[in-house]
């Protein structure tokens, strides 16, 4: 493995406690802040980078956290360039900093690769399951970015009681506004190549990006759940269901691997289902009749939260009933659907088609696609 030298995190972690109460069914929260004049907006006012000259619109008050940045290792062996679940070839450097757009703040993380000069790669936005962090996805998210992406992990706000969906993913579209213009890596962007991925909560927002953003090329979307099984109840136009209803807007290849192990009642507190079957991933990829490119990916025996770096992650993880699946097996289907899902549908490497759909699919995994 690389040597890491980490950095603190760019924002605190939500608590603990909340996500325990409602990891009920990790789509259920968003940020339920209701300051935004236009959620479909995907302005970015601002981008600070303290300890450097701020860059600040006009009306922005500047003050965010350093920019925190560190380098993974050495260049892997040039030899893992074609097999998606190893390390690919490039270094990967990692830097912290706070998007600003429409009154509102979102911590993200960046996995950069360091490519040779002149040339661009494709941006891929990651946004995490509800009440948790993107640092929890870390060794995915470099993993991907060792293999040519640009990947930057986003944490839109929100908690058990502030739950907005709808401006959650008007979040995730300000940071690819700005990735692809105002971040220090900006020029290593090719903004004409954009992909988004998430888990859970993430996975829904992910969809409802694609749906809104006619930027994205590529979703994918591990072990999404759409619906509102909220405190607050159901049927909330800040919280809605995407699918079947919206699934023919889904025009873009798009991935859905999950779980079913999690798909009936009985978490951590005798809670509603953490994937519920009628919400699940098999549901978007049934939906999804209109995307040029689909597959479902089923990990046998996985359960909702063998897709973290750290699956034991504590409490929060605990409400969630483990699945008899091998943890670390189940991770490195995921990082090897992930990255060649991508490779195939953003940087058109055909190779990847037997991964994904054909004879070197990842032992344990049922697959459908079409076509």
């Amino acid at each position: 493995m690389h040597p890491i030298r980490r950095s603190p995190l760019s924002a605190a972690q939500a608590p603990r406690l909340a996500a325990s109460c409602l990891l009920l069914g990790l789509a259920a929260c968003g940020d339920g802040t209701t300051d935004v004049p236009d959620a479909r907006s995907s302005d970015v006012d601002a981008f600070v980078a303290p300890g450097t000259d701020a860059f600040v619109l006009e009306g922005v008050d500047a003050g965010l956290p350093t920019v925190d940045a560190f380098v993974v290792g050495a260049d892997a062996p040039s030899s893992m360039a074609g097999d998606p679940s190893t390390l690919g070839p490039y270094t990967v450097t990692e830097s912290t900093a706070m998007v600003m757009a429409d009154r509102r703040t979102t911590p993200v993380t960046a996995y950069v690769p360091m490519l040779p000069s002149g040339t661009t790669a494709p941006l891929v936005l990651f946004l995490p399951g509800f009440q948790l962090d993107t640092s929890q996805y870390a060794g995915t998210l470099r993993h991907l970015a060792s293999h040519g992406f640009v990947v930057v992990g986003a944490n839109p706000a929100g908690s058990l009681f502030s739950v907005n969906h709808v401006n959650m993913a008007a979040d995730g579209r300000a940071v690819i506004g700005w990735a692809t213009s105002m971040a220090p890596f900006a020029s290593s962007v090719d903004a004409t190549r954009i992909g988004v991925a998430g888990h859970s909560l993430g996975g829904k927002l992910s969809t409802l990006i694609t749906m809104d953003d006619d930027r994205i090329d590529a979703l994918y979307a591990i072990d999404p759940v759409d619906g509102d099984p909220s405190p607050l109840g159901g049927g909330s136009p800040d919280r809605p269901d995407l699918v079947p209803s919206r699934g023919r807007e889904i025009t873009v290849p798009a991935g859905f691997l999950g779980e079913t192990t999690n798909g009936m009642a009985g978490g951590g507190f005798g809670s509603m289902a953490c994937a519920p079957s009628e919400q699940n991933f098999t549901q978007f990829y049934a939906a999804a009749a209109a995307a040029p490119w689909a597959a479902q990916w089923d990990v046998t025996g996985a359960d909702h939260m063998d897709f973290l770096d750290d699956p034991d992650c504590g409490f929060t993880c605990s409400v969630c009933p483990d699945g008899p699946a091998d943890d670390g097996a189940v991770l490195r289907t995921n990082r090897t659907l992930l990255t060649a899902f991508f490779r195939r549908h953003l940087a058109s490497d055909a190779s990847m088609d037997a991964t994904l759909t054909g004879a070197s699919v990842p032992t344990g995994v049922t697959t459908m696609h079409r076509p």
